[in-house]
């Protein structure tokens, strides 16, 4: 039976379990009150029905609507995983093998947490550094260190030069991306001063 079924034997009192019950068929389009109204109604005491049987059909229905929203999310979330894995597939089968050894050593790279931790404590100077941060910082170290790479092998490019990168290289790299701005100085001028 469905649950409007069962819903419209419980309000007249019946149970369905019983032998010689029937079902009572559920009016056709009529205007369904809030779920809030509903769960308010009080049903006469004569008629036998339990004011409890409605409270649990409303929470019954409250949760298979949580249920249906956390499984279209679900949904949802799985179908962009798989749009995103579809389109590094993609990326990666187009990388060269010298890229996509770059691109291996890239991923499997990580800075030591410790080591993160000790220099962000000296230059913050204020005692606790935690957890997070050293992740969120390591991780923003990691990226400026895959520019500085990559910088440096536009300039040996430009340059024409083969082999490994090397501190030439590096250093230019860098005094071009702090030219580019991206790179935050002690010099700049302060909006405010004390």
């Amino acid at each position: 039976m469905t649950k409007r079924k069962i819903s419209t034997i419980r309000e007249e009192g019946e149970n369905p379990d019983e032998p010689g019950a029937v079902a009572q068929p559920t009016p056709a389009k009529k205007a369904r009150p809030s779920k809030k109204a509903a769960a308010d109604k009080k049903a006469p005491e004569s008629s036998g029905v339990n004011n409890k049987d409605k409270h649990l059909k409303v929470e019954e229905d409250d949760e298979d609507h949580l249920h249906s929203d956390d499984e279209e999310a679900r949904l949802r979330k799985e179908e962009s995983e798989t749009e995103k894995r579809e389109r590094m597939k993609a990326i990666l089968a187009r990388l060269t093998p010298d890229q996509m050894d770059r691109y291996e050593c890239f991923r499997r790279s990580a800075l030591q947490r410790a080591s993160v931790k000790r220099l962000m404590q000296s230059v913050m100077q204020s005692g606790t550094v935690s957890l997070p941060m050293t992740i969120v910082m390591a991780g923003i170290t990691k990226l400026f260190v895959g520019d500085l790479v990559e910088g440096g092998k536009a300039v040996m490019e430009e340059r024409k030069e083969t082999g490994p990168l090397r501190p030439v290289h590096v250093r230019e790299a860098f005094r071009r991306i702090s030219a580019e701005g991206k790179i935050p100085t002690k010099n700049k001028p302060r909006l405010f001063k004390r």
